[in-house]
């Protein structure tokens, strides 16, 4: 995905002609026909592709994935999604559905579209996740076994980064004519590449260009009757006999049971593993367990970065998926800095962060401040310990970690070993000897709990200090942050800090009690979440000729981490724990995972290129 330069892409212009057939003005086409609709959609892509014969086939843990190329209003994915729906499927069966769209629908044109064709109930479900048009991919559970990958913006700038075994794919983007790039032999090779043997590609276009560049790729092509008016449609498919993929279940280690070990073990179980926690405390979260209250907030540049990109969209993910406190974020702009930032963010970013005079950031805080401030309606806080781990948790230090030859052996003090088939390192800054060559910097935080302050804000306020709402009878004021620092101690300079911050709200002085946490950060603010590679054949590599270099593939088989959060981990766990889970289960991911990479710092420092 390259750098984006927009916060936003624009919806869909679309004119309505008649009743219920909606024009795209920037194309200047329909987006189907007079006489079709769900129908059309039937006949060409699910009996096209032989959808629903094909998930007969599907057994326990059975994986099938679906590809489209045009969006649009979501006709397609909503019919196969009822088909999906229309009976039982066998235990831990999984849909994904990979849809690219460069212009999203503007949710009320979704809904007329509904209303039209009977699709309320289906629709209903999308649009409770419905994602706002931010560009790369956003992924969507729809239901419990079917998530829906929706990625924003030009296909081209996002099809390189698709990691999927494709079982059927719609080609449904607008006429060739009108829209070649669709259409053209380089998205093609792209998307055939990564069809499954049997696999079935169905399209309503019979365009002589696209049946020999699908020749070309080595595919079967058949016309066959289309619909309505329409004399024929395309059917191609993949030599060989297409077989039903089973996800397999692994014995996974975690070993961390703080928020991200906690996060990265719930969403490996749901993808049907079998996991146990490792930690050395005898409880889950560590210092956490301390902290009542932490925010959940999108880290945004003043214009449009790759990692902010990033945290906007694993903020939705978070908004979608995770329970928290919703109350709203009013960060105060306090410098002549900070207000041009914040002006900047809430021109791009329009309803979902809003810039606010002195009046309305005081009403709704519920107290005087001093300053403007940018408004993140849906943020928020939530409490570490509302999180329960759902898999088994052993106590006890790992002090041997070394692979074997079914998986890796761990072995914790004075306790029996254990053998598993991945190992997932989520151990904040604490010294694994493999995870040593990422550099993780120690992030010492300390933050205080208010007990029954006379006063405290309606929302999280954000200023010199970040104050939140009471929660059983405590305010948290938080937080410091010294790098490279391990001590584990609260400190009375830290604690007189963090009260004078918000003193002048308070008529009298509250007793508080101390938290410290210990965090690991990377030296460019985005965590690791990753394979771990053979460190000793990525240092070779990186000494290698550039014109020697064919790509790196030597990676230490069934070792993960997720580590190098900082104070983010709250708002970029769930979904950077999704990645994961995805990435040890071999299921589709549609998202680049270039920034999260456990050798970028390596290939930074050789002058490497992310993918030479």
């Amino acid at each position: 995905m390259r750098s984006p330069t927009e916060y936003q892409l624009p919806y869909a212009q679309i004119s309505w002609q008649g009743s219920d057939t909606p024009y795209a003005d920037q194309f200047e086409d329909v987006y189907w026909s007079a006489s079709g609709g769900l129908e059309e959609k039937q006949h060409v892509f699910l009996n096209g592709c032989d959808v629903l014969n094909r998930w007969q086939a599907l057994g326990t843990n059975g994986r099938y994935t679906i590809v489209e190329t045009g969006f649009g209003f979501g006709l397609n994915f909503l019919t196969t999604l009822r088909a999906w729906q229309s009976e039982m499927r066998p235990t831990q069966c999984r849909l994904d559905y990979i849809a690219y769209e460069q212009f999203l629908v503007h949710p009320d044109d979704l809904r007329r579209m509904a209303q039209a064709f009977g699709l309320e109930a289906e629709l209903g479900q999308l649009l409770k996740h419905y994602p706002r048009p931010v560009p790369g991919s956003h992924s969507i559970w729809v239901s419990d076994n079917c998530c829906l990958h929706l990625v924003v913006g030009e296909i081209h700038d996002q099809i390189e980064t698709l990691d999927a075994n494709i079982d059927a794919i719609y080609l449904d983007g607008f006429s060739p004519s009108k829209n070649e790039s669709m259409w053209d032999s380089q998205l093609l090779n792209l998307l055939t590449a990564r069809l499954r043997s049997g696999a079935r590609l169905a399209t309503y276009s019979v365009a002589g260009s696209l049946r020999r560049t699908l020749e070309d790729q080595g595919l079967k092509i058949e016309k066959a009757p289309g619909f309505g008016r329409k004399r024929h449609m395309l059917i191609a498919e993949v030599p060989g006999q297409w077989q039903a993929v089973t996800g397999s279940r692994k014995k996974i280690l975690v070993i961390g049971a703080g928020l991200t070990g906690l996060l990265c073990s719930s969403a490996l179980k749901e993808s049907g593993h079998d996991v146990t926690l490792i930690d050395q405390n005898p409880e889950p979260l560590g210092a956490l367990r301390d902290i009542e209250q932490i925010a959940i907030y999108p880290q945004l540049s003043k214009t449009p970065q790759l990692y902010s990109n990033f945290y906007l969209r694993a903020y939705q993910y978070f908004l979608r998926h995770q329970a928290f406190h919703a109350c709203g974020r009013i960060d105060l702009l306090d410098t002549e800095e900070k207000l041009l930032h914040g002006k900047a963010i809430a021109e791009q970013l329009s309803g979902f962060a809003d810039f606010l005079d002195i009046d309305r950031a005081s009403e709704l805080v519920g107290m005087r401040v001093e300053h403007p401030a940018l408004h993140f309606s849906d943020a928020g806080w939530m409490a570490p310990t509302e999180l329960r781990p759902g898999v088994p948790l052993l106590r006890g230090e790992v002090t041997t970690l070394k692979q074997s030859a079914q998986g890796w052996f761990v072995e914790l003090e004075g306790q029996d070993s254990l053998e598993a088939d991945v190992v997932v390192c989520a151990t904040g800054p604490q010294s694994l000897a493999q995870l040593a060559p990422l550099d993780l910097m120690p992030l010492r935080g300390q933050s205080v709990q208010l007990k029954s302050p006379d006063i405290a804000p309606r929302q999280v306020l954000s200023g010199l200090k970040t104050w939140f709402p009471i929660f059983n009878g405590l305010s948290t004021v938080s937080g410091t942050y010294d790098r490279f620092d391990r001590d584990l101690s609260p400190r009375e300079m830290d604690t007189e800090a963090l009260v004078a911050a918000v003193l002048p709200f308070l008529k009298k002085r509250p007793a508080a009690s101390a938290s410290v946490g210990i965090r690991s950060a990377t030296r460019d603010r985005m965590p690791v979440v990753d394979q771990l590679p053979d460190w000793q054949a990525l240092n070779d590599y990186c000494q290698q000729p550039p014109l020697a270099r064919q790509g790196f593939k030597h990676y230490a088989r069934g070792l993960f981490c997720a580590v190098g959060f900082g104070s983010h981990g709250g708002t970029l766990g769930p979904y950077c724990a999704e990645l994961l889970a995805r990435k040890i289960s071999n299921d589709p991911i549609a998202d680049d995972l270039q920034q999260l990479s456990s050798t970028r710092f390596a290939f930074r420092d050789a002058g490497i290129k992310p993918r030479q």
